[in-house]
């Protein structure tokens, strides 16, 4: 896991600041960990991250 945060550190975030609610890495950590969960639509992530 320490590897996959170091990783996605790289990870540019081109959004702009005053837009932002969440960082990058925490919404792609959540997509990773509910698509492992089986989660298969938009909707099914959200309710994984709830």
């Amino acid at each position: 896991m320490e590897q996959l945060l170091e990783w996605m550190e790289i990870i540019e975030d081109i959004r702009q600041h005053r837009k932002v609610r969440h960082n990058i890495k925490d919404i792609l950590i959540i997509i990773l960990l509910a698509t492992l969960a089986n989660a298969d639509t938009w909707e099914q992530i959200a309710d994984f991250a709830l």
